[in-house]
């Protein structure tokens, strides 16, 4: 339905405008959507908007038509890169892109388009401000509840982490459509976690210290339910039960994962093999060998994409299926593209249909 919306909105600007034709930099505005195209003779876009300091931005570049897989680009006034993203966390397996971005400074920004691998279609950029107003605090070790409906939609926490802290989300309302997303302190996102996918799950932050952000939002303005948070300090267990992957996002500078096999740039935190995070002495867990990797519905390399895992995170792992290791839930991974840790010598064997 948001494609269609989407669709449609492009065909009347065509409509409007005639042939769609940008000057060199166009100007653009929080609350904005402009169309563009991209193609051989002309790979690249670049949009100006004037931004505030602290304001909390963000772009999305929706790809419409032909096979365009596009880039976004934050750049300040003098052309250094801010953020970069190719693959948007919210949408597991488009070729749309992405980017958060805190603004450092009140300047002038400009937002660089461009097409990957030759690539060429039509596309929609978008531009919003994200209003952080009534950020709550969560304090360490104590789960909060929280109710979302239409009447509150939206809610943010932020939480002050030291070294390999973590976030548990929990909801025990069944099918409940929401989304939690991860963000540090510059706003761009850590992780996207599909609630009604993922009724229960725990994301590791970094293991530098720093401050980070939590907002809950519905995905389906038409449920509502309840949803527990908890910040757990220095790994320690949260009372969620059945802690799964979420659909993560790639850190801002790095390449993320293609297909099942690990990607380069991985962060130091997990140059070792995972040593570096706080593992769980009592539970078998796997951690990516290289850069992040995709997590399956099913042990095949064919199967839906579901989610992924960062460099510094781990998943808890239940059981085997020759190749492949069973992570909580409806999830997959390849044993060649992780490591595991722990007591993993009893793993059962699971055997499934593809």
């Amino acid at each position: 339905m948001r494609r269609l919306f989407l669709e449609l909105l492009i065909v009347m600007m065509c409509l409007t405008f005639g042939t769609v034709a940008f000057a060199q930099t166009t100007d653009i505005r929080y609350g904005s959507y402009t169309a563009g195209s991209l193609d051989a003779s002309r790979a690249q876009q670049l949009y100006s908007f004037a931004g505030t300091q602290g304001d909390l931005i963000s772009a999305e570049v929706i790809a419409l038509s032909g096979g365009l897989d596009p880039r976004i680009s934050l750049l300040n006034a003098s052309n250094a890169p801010l953020a970069v993203n190719q693959n948007d966390p919210f949408q597991v397996g488009s070729r749309d892109a992405r980017l958060t971005y805190r603004l450092p400074t009140t300047a002038n920004y400009l937002i660089f388009v461009e097409a990957q691998a030759a690539s060429a279609g039509q596309f929609l950029l978008r531009l919003e401000q994200v209003l952080t107003a009534g950020i709550v605090p969560l304090s360490a070790g104590i789960p909060l509840q929280i109710a979302l409906s239409s009447a509150t939609p939206t809610q943010l926490f932020s939480v002050d982490s030291l070294n390999g802290d973590r976030i548990t989300v929990t909801t025990n309302t069944v099918g409940l459509g929401y989304v939690a997303n991860v963000r540090n302190a510059n706003g761009e996102t850590l992780g996207v976690i599909n609630g009604a996918t993922f009724p229960s799950f725990e994301i590791a932050l970094p293991t530098s210290s720093g401050s980070y952000e939590v907002e809950v939002s519905l995905s389906d303005l038409a449920s509502q339910g309840g949803v527990t948070l908890l910040f757990g300090v220095g790994g320690a267990s949260s009372t969620a039960t059945n802690s799964t992957s979420a659909t993560t996002a790639p850190d801002a500078q790095t390449t993320p994962a293609d297909g099942d096999t690990p990607t380069e740039g991985t962060p130091e935190a997990s140059s070792d093999g995972g040593s570096a995070l706080n593992l769980p002495a009592n539970r078998c867990v796997a951690v990516p060998l290289g850069g992040g990797v995709n997590i399956r519905k099913t042990p095949d390399v064919n199967g839906e994409l579901v989610g992924s895992i960062l460099p510094n995170e781990y998943r808890f792992v239940e059981g085997t299926n020759r190749t492949w290791y069973k992570l909580a839930g409806e999830a997959w991974i390849s044993s060649g593209v992780v490591k595991l840790e722990g007591p993993c010598n009893l793993l059962p064997v699971i055997t499934t249909t593809k």
